[in-house]
C-alpha cells in the first residue's frame, strides 16, 4: 500500500494519528483517499479484482480493462503535464495511445483507430489522440459534461502568430498536435 501514496512521510503522520484515535480498527479508506494523488489512480486500476475494473472500464465506453489501464496511465500524464505547466502543443507524450474500434463501445474513436490518420509524425504520442479518448470516456460516462465541447472550441481559437519567412504558421494542430483534417466535424465533438 506504502508503494502507491504520494508521501511516506505523510502517510506515517496520518497513520500515527488515526490509529491514536481508532487503535482496534484498519486504516480507514478516507484516510488513505485522502494521501493519494493523480498518479496512484492505475495503480489502483490495477488492484481491482477482474469484475470492478470491467464494469468501471464499461462506464467509460471500454469493453475490456486492459486498454482501459492503458488509457488511466496516459491519462494520468496527460492531467500530470497540464498541472505542471507543461507545454502541450508540441510535445510527445512519452505513452503512445493505440485504440483498435474492439476496444470501445460504439464508433466515436474509429478514425484514431488507423494509422496515419492525421498529418504528424508519431501521431499516437500526440496531444489529438490523449484529448480524443479522455473526450469518449467523458462521452460515455452517466455524467454528462462540456469538456469535448469545450476543448474543441479552444483548440479553433488557437493560433500562435509564429509565421516563418515564406509566410507557414509554424505551429498548427494539424501538424504538431496530432490532429486530423476536419477533426471537429468528427461525431466525438458535436
Amino acid at each position: 500500500m506504502r508503494g502507491i501514496l504520494h508521501s511516506t512521510t505523510s502517510y506515517t503522520n496520518l497513520r500515527r494519528r488515526t490509529l491514536a484515535k481508532y487503535p482496534s480498527q484498519p486504516l480507514p479508506v478516507w484516510a488513505v483517499t485522502e494521501l493519494l494523488s493523480f498518479g496512484s489512480l492505475p495503480y489502483l486500476f490495477e488492484l481491482m479484482k477482474s469484475a470492478v475494473a470491467r464494469a468501471v472500464a464499461n462506464d467509460f465506453g471500454f469493453m475490456h480493462p486492459a486498454p482501459f489501464g492503458k488509457v488511466v496511465r496516459a491519462v494520468a500524464d496527460l492531467r500530470n503535464y497540464c498541472a505542471h505547466g507543461s507545454r502541450l502543443f508540441s510535445r510527445h507524450f512519452k505513452r503512445a495511445q493505440s485504440i483498435a474500434p474492439r476496444h470501445t463501445a460504439g464508433p466515436l474513436l474509429d478514425h484514431v483507430s488507423t494509422p496515419g490518420y492525421s498529418r504528424t509524425s508519431t501521431e499516437s504520442k500526440r496531444l489529438y489522440i490523449n484529448a480524443a479518448v479522455l473526450a469518449f470516456m467523458l462521452r460515455s460516462h452517466s455524467e454528462p459534461s462540456d469538456w469535448p465541447a469545450r476543448f474543441r472550441d479552444h483548440i479553433l481559437s488557437f493560433s500562435l502568430p509564429l509565421i516563418t519567412p515564406d509566410g507557414h504558421r509554424v505551429v498548427t494542430p494539424e501538424l504538431d498536435m496530432g490532429f486530423p483534417a476536419s477533426w471537429n466535424t468528427k461525431l466525438l465533438w458535436q
